[in-house]
């Protein structure tokens, strides 16, 4: 499946056990199937006979990992003439991100290493994705925005150089904590928000907010949460006036009208950002999704399309009611109607906490 610009190998685990499985903590679900990703944690229950006779129920840990072995060919040879390789930190079918250092300056930076062959033996208009991704990025300044500080462009890869941010992404953030403090939230969802105001002032719309594209790290100073957004291979330059028609973006975090696009063709605006970002604060808040949850697709798409969703008092008891209120103005169903990112920043929620 695509993800930006890479077309990633997906693996599935399937749930056929007597006893369950369990995936980064939560249960799969007998018959259930579920994408394993880079890093997952996949934990199976074992019953242990102690010598008294006794038992105990243990849960075992794997840790799911795709490695990439790495061939220097002569493509490599300016690189590592300028930087120093190091730890890899994620790959796809298409692409390896590794962490180097400049060997002129010292600083760091993540290095993302596009093999175009593979690429285009997929699609050939991929490269053309990749490259206007590369032109976009190298247009945008916003201090939330990730940028890039260097592209090494060969016959067969594109090396790109990209600033480093720490503490990984707000996927992994969440899987560690479950959720965030509504202070927490708040203040990532205000550099959000800016950020997408930015990106619609510049007349370019992300269409595949979710929370593997937002990377966080924490400021060493203030201890502040801060944000970048990443991953603009599936981000156009419209004019405000025309429709996007591309089914683009991840189910989860697509809005209604890209949905109904499938159907009608009538197209669709940067108001799916704001959509994105309603379902995105959603999960911060509660830790958990507002569609689909223990449904299948069908039901997915319908409570999409129709924005059904509730505040579960589990999950929301000690949520202000300020704060869901932002949510119900992002997760409408009518584009004309769901809050812009400038509306977002003047709510009370962000105003006056």
């Amino acid at each position: 499946m695509y993800e930006g610009t890479d077309a990633i190998e997906v693996f599935h685990i399937k749930d056929d056990s007597q006893n369950g499985t369990f995936l980064d903590g939560v249960s799969i679900g007998k018959g259930n199937q579920k994408v394993l990703r880079h890093g997952a944690t996949v934990a199976l229950p074992w019953r242990v006979t102690k010598d008294t006779g006794e038992t105990e129920d243990k849960l075992i840990n794997f840790e799911f990992v795709k490695i990439e072995k790495d061939v220097f060919d002569e493509d490599w040879d300016e690189v590592l003439a300028k930087y120093e390789l190091g730890k890899q930190l994620g790959s796809g079918a298409f692409a390896v991100v590794k962490k180097v250092t400049e060997k002129a300056t010292g600083n760091v930076y993540a290095m993302k290493v596009v093999n175009k062959e593979k690429m285009a033996s997929v699609e050939s208009t991929r490269d053309d994705v990749l490259t206007s991704e590369v032109d976009l990025l190298n247009k945008l300044d916003h201090p939330n925005i990730l940028k890039i500080h260097e592209v090494i462009d060969t016959k067969t890869k594109m090396f790109i150089f990209l600033e480093l941010v720490r503490d990984g992404d707000l996927y992994d953030k969440l899987k560690r904590e479950g959720r965030i403090s509504e202070d927490d939230a708040r203040e990532i969802f205000i550099q959000m928000a800016d950020a997408i105001a930015y990106l619609h002032r510049e007349n370019v719309s992300h269409r595949d907010l979710k929370p593997e594209n937002i990377l966080v790290q924490e400021n060493p100073t203030t201890g502040a949460v801060e944000i970048k957004i990443s991953d603009f291979g599936l981000s156009r330059t419209t004019q405000s006036n025309k429709a996007m028609e591309t089914m683009a973006g991840t189910l989860d975090y697509c809005a209604p009208e890209i949905i109904a696009h499938f159907h009608t063709g009538n197209g669709y605006g940067r108001e799916v950002d704001m959509w994105s970002l309603g379902v995105i604060l959603y999960i911060m808040v509660s830790g958990a999704a507002p569609f689909g949850q223990g449904s299948g697709n069908d039901d997915l798409l319908d409570c999409i399309t129709n924005a059904k969703f509730q505040f579960p008092e589990n999950r929301f008891g000690d949520v202000s009611d300020s704060c869901k209120d932002l949510i119900k103005h992002l997760l409408v169903a009518d584009p004309k109607t769901r809050y812009t990112a400038d509306q977002s920043l003047q709510h009370p929620w962000i105003k006056d906490p």
